[in-house]
């Protein structure tokens, strides 16, 4: 009598037909999970790409920063030889050096959208006073050793910044 009455949810003999809407649905499924595991793939090497990427840009914009920084000390140890006019071209490639720093950790600030400063704007702001200051004395003749101490001493806090960098 039991066998009168077919068990209509289970599979197998006297179950549900596996019908062709039945066997599309697992296939689908399985086409779509293999789907998605390329995806997960493809996306997993794209973005380890991009974290090498982003770290060999870091590494090259903190040597770049390094390199300027170097150069503009080494033009500050040439200004306190330097005469007027001299001076004035060794105080302007110091303030290009100074602008490359400035620029380089504007563009590493846009690259991490906008919380990857190196420096602290307030440091360039700083330089660019003390060079002003030093290029006005010029202008008027009254340089001091002070002025070329304040500009070097402000160029080694920033070239210890860079350096804490590596």
């Amino acid at each position: 009598m039991m066998n009168r009455w077919t068990n209509k949810y289970s599979y197998g003999p006297g179950g549900v037909r596996n019908t062709p809407a039945r066997v599309f649905g697992g296939r689908m499924r399985s086409v779509l999970l293999v789907v998605l595991l390329v995806a997960v793939v493809v996306l997993g090497i794209w973005g380890g790409q991009a974290i090498v990427y982003r770290s060999r840009c870091e590494t090259t914009f903190v040597n770049r920063m390094l390199t300027e920084c170097d150069s503009a000390m080494t033009s500050t140890h040439s200004l306190s030889r330097s005469g007027g006019a001299e001076s004035a071209a060794i105080l302007g490639k110091i303030r290009a050096n100074i602008r490359a720093v400035d620029v380089i950790n504007e563009i590493n600030n846009t690259v991490h959208g906008g919380n990857g400063y190196y420096v602290p704007t307030t440091v360039f702001t700083q330089l660019y006073g003390v060079i002003d200051s030093y290029s006005n004395n010029l202008k008027l003749g009254n340089t001091t050793i002070e002025d070329l101490n304040n500009l070097t001493n402000r160029l080694t806090e920033l070239s210890t910044m860079l350096s804490e960098l590596k």
